[in-house]
């Protein structure tokens, strides 16, 4: 019996080292979400989004786990100059999402790094991946992108919501947070964004949600909220599976894939569509 422990808990291991790049002495000291929800409480708000009253359709792109390292562009500055090329045709997105491991281990260099190569052309809009609070990253990530968790409009009739999952668990300061802000948003179109995987096709990828009570809660609250999508990234895989009428679309790696996805939101009809591309 202790035999066959000890080859589960290898197997765990080694399935653990292989997921998202997993670095074991960063999780030593890496931060709580209690702490960061309390220091974000002082951080400035998100800048909402201005549409146009002419504009009857925007989009933005979305990404996931750049995993920059180094000062490396990771394959950022091919995804700007595409972009560019992109709005030279009409295509003018908005701003970018990025859910979660912006950085390898959280080091201040990587997410300027990550800022400043798609700054002033596309402001970006980020979410804690679990890489990025190792080493204590958490307190280089605030000085650089703010509030763990935040809220922020695109015009009048588009809510978008971040909250910190790089800890595999929301913490209960954040669950009420989460549930006020869904409950009192007025706006028709709702998308929500983190970095852990609520659930995973991939057998392989054991690092996320710990608690699978609050997996449930969170699909039952974006249920009953009308959350209309919720992007989730950390395993590199991609896949789109609608529950109770929201979409859960896991992003792909950026640092492997080279994966992007560009969503549209029509604000005559309130229509969603997006298109998954690649460099």
């Amino acid at each position: 019996m202790i035999r066959i422990s000890k080859i589960l808990l290898m197997i765990i291991i080694a399935c653990y080292l292989v997921s998202c790049k997993a670095d074991p002495k960063g999780l030593v000291s890496s931060s709580d979400v209690d702490k960061r929800f309390a220091d974000s409480a002082s951080l400035p708000e998100k800048s909402d989004v201005s549409i146009g009253g002419e504009e009857t359709e925007f989009s933005f792109i979305v990404i996931a786990d750049p995993h920059v390292y180094h000062g490396s562009d990771s394959g950022l500055t091919e995804l700007k100059a595409k972009l560019l090329q992109d709005r030279d045709n009409g295509i003018n997105d908005k701003f970018l999402i990025a859910c979660g491991d912006i950085s390898q281990r959280g080091d201040t260099e990587d997410f300027l790094a990550f800022r400043d190569i798609l700054a002033p052309e596309f402001p970006v809009y980020t979410t804690l991946g679990n890489h990025d609070v190792y080493y204590d990253g958490w307190y280089n990530y605030r000085e650089i992108f703010g509030k763990s968790c935040y809220t922020f409009k695109a015009g009048s009739s588009v809510r978008f919501v971040s909250f910190d999952s790089a800890n595999g668990t929301l913490g209960r300061k954040q669950k009420n947070w989460l549930e006020g802000v869904l409950k009192n948003s007025t706006e028709p179109l709702c998308f929500v964004y983190t970095h852990f995987e609520l659930f995973s096709p991939n057998s392989t990828t054991i690092q996320q949600y710990t608690d699978i009570e609050e997996a449930y809660y969170l699909i039952h609250l974006f249920k009953k909220t009308g959350v209309d999508y919720v992007f989730m990234g950390h395993s590199h895989d991609y896949y789109d599976k609608e529950i109770n009428g929201t979409h859960y679309l896991n992003i792909s790696g950026f640092t492997d894939k080279k994966d992007y996805f560009r969503f549209y939101v029509n604000l005559v009809n309130g229509t969603i569509r997006y298109e998954r591309k690649s460099l």
